[in-house]
């Protein structure tokens, strides 16, 4: 098994990353994004209660909806500070490729986009905030230049094999007018390498979709035959560079969600659990 991942408790992000317990609902942040709202939640805080307990943000888990509302509202005042909350867009994720851009002429209202399908959203108006729930997956934030444009994406396994992460990039370099070069990335908490055993058609699927992903500096062959364990966010950043992001532009909070308990973890909870979000709009005004 590759090397763990298993501290007793959650580490502190490295820099650019900020972790504040005190916070009613503590959530990662980042240091140098002063002209973007980026948050990406944990467990802990909020108000579910059951298999959801904690900060759950997702509606379709079994969590009453007014304690995710709550949730929701609690992470956007956490994030934004003073003043009226922004707006937060999710949509139902399926796994696929689609991604859909945000803007005032299509309506704005999060309760229109929480049922339409898509796994990456992009904007470039300030103001709604864009979200990715997840639970082992993992959350992918991009920023465009100067206020130019940010996205979202949702970067399982099954997505990085559709595409979805250069899929993103290259609609929202078109959407903000900029080259995939200027942007930033974030890649937010998901299950490492420490804890992804995988058969071995999920590296076969990669190569065939990427083939010049070298699969040995991904996968690693574990003891049950036919399994090993996955390195799925290096699967993520070499995408992301292939689309043209640089390498110094990519920020990854290393942090598992099935190691400790500060995440929830679809594979940890046995598919009983709630979900976190990652979060990143354009400040308004």
């Amino acid at each position: 098994m590759p090397e763990s991942c298993r501290p007793q408790t959650i580490p502190v992000p490295r820099r650019p990353w900020t972790l504040d317990r005190r916070r009613a609902l503590p959530y990662i942040g980042v240091d140098d994004a002063a002209s973007l709202l980026v948050a990406f939640s944990g467990r802990h805080g909020g108000v579910s209660r059951g298999p959801c307990g904690g900060a759950n943000m997702a509606w379709q888990v079994g969590d009453d909806d007014r304690a995710v509302a709550a949730n929701r509202r609690l992470l956007l005042e956490e994030v934004a500070g003073s003043g009226r909350p922004p707006r937060l867009i999710t949509v139902t994720q399926v796994h696929g490729d689609r991604v859909m851009t945000v803007e005032s002429r299509r309506g704005c209202d999060p309760g229109v986009w929480r049922h339409l399908e898509a796994d990456g959203l992009i904007t470039r108006e300030p103001g709604p905030c864009l979200g990715i729930l997840t639970a082992d997956c993992f959350p992918v934030l991009l920023a465009a230049g100067e206020n130019a444009g940010v996205g979202a994406v949702h970067a399982g396994w099954r997505g990085v094999v559709r595409g979805i992460v250069p899929r993103a990039i290259e609609k929202l370099a078109v959407l903000a007018g900029v080259r995939p070069a200027a942007m930033r990335m974030f890649i937010g908490p998901g299950i490492r390498r420490c804890c992804f055993e995988v058969g071995e058609e999920v590296p076969a699927a990669l190569e065939r979709a990427c083939p010049a992903l070298d699969v040995a500096t991904i996968w690693w062959p574990g003891p049950r035959p036919g399994y090993g364990y996955l390195d799925l966010p290096a699967a993520i950043c070499r995408q992301a560079q292939g689309a043209g992001v640089q390498v110094e532009h990519i920020a990854d909070c290393g942090l598992c969600t099935a190691d400790g308990d500060f995440f929830f973890s679809y594979r940890r909870d046995h598919g009983i659990t709630g979900r976190q979000i990652g979060v990143i709009g354009l400040r308004a005004g």
